[in-house]
């Protein structure tokens, strides 16, 4: 639980704690840092709550969202990408380490950033929406099982989506 006084997670937050199980932010949290969950936490790790008078981010299907920015920071272990347009990014390693075979990315977002699905190591198949403008690099990285990008029907052979833009 983290308190209605903490303002900012930082760097590392949870790092090497591997029976955690799930983590509650506070009404006063404005900032978390997108490598603060990305080392550390083990396979038990599936809650991700917001208090709701927090007035910067919310919980959404699973998923911590800054409302400022639409972006997805941190998902739990059966997260699901909220499809209501609440998300227009997948941040940096947002969904780090999961164990999902399949994604399928909703209409709406715009930008999936690098590492977002880094070491997804059973992941393997991606749907990207039409409304994705930025792929960045290494947003699929170590994602070891992965065999297939679907963008509006057309495949893609996971080293041919190293980066790529729509422009």
């Amino acid at each position: 639980v983290i308190s209605d006084t903490v303002k900012t997670i930082d760097n590392y937050f949870i790092k090497l704690c591997q029976n955690i199980e799930g983590v509650y932010f506070g009404a006063s949290v404005e900032r978390i840092s997108f490598i603060s969950f990305s080392l550390g936490y083990g396979e038990n790790f599936s809650t991700v709550e917001v208090s709701d008078a927090n007035p910067y981010y919310s919980d959404n299907g699973g998923c911590i969202v800054d409302m400022r920015t639409k972006t997805l920071v941190l998902a739990g272990k059966d997260a699901v990408i909220p499809a209501d347009g609440s998300v227009e990014v997948i941040g940096m390693r947002a969904f780090h380490n999961h164990d999902m075979e399949q994604i399928v990315i909703p209409e709406g977002v715009k930008i999936i950033d690098r590492s977002a699905f880094m070491n997804c190591l059973n992941l393997k198949s991606v749907v990207l929406p039409a409304s994705l403008e930025e792929l960045w690099p290494h947003a699929f990285a170590h994602c070891d099982s992965l065999e297939v990008f679907d963008l509006n029907g057309f495949t893609y052979l996971p080293e041919s989506v190293l980066w790529w833009s729509p422009n």
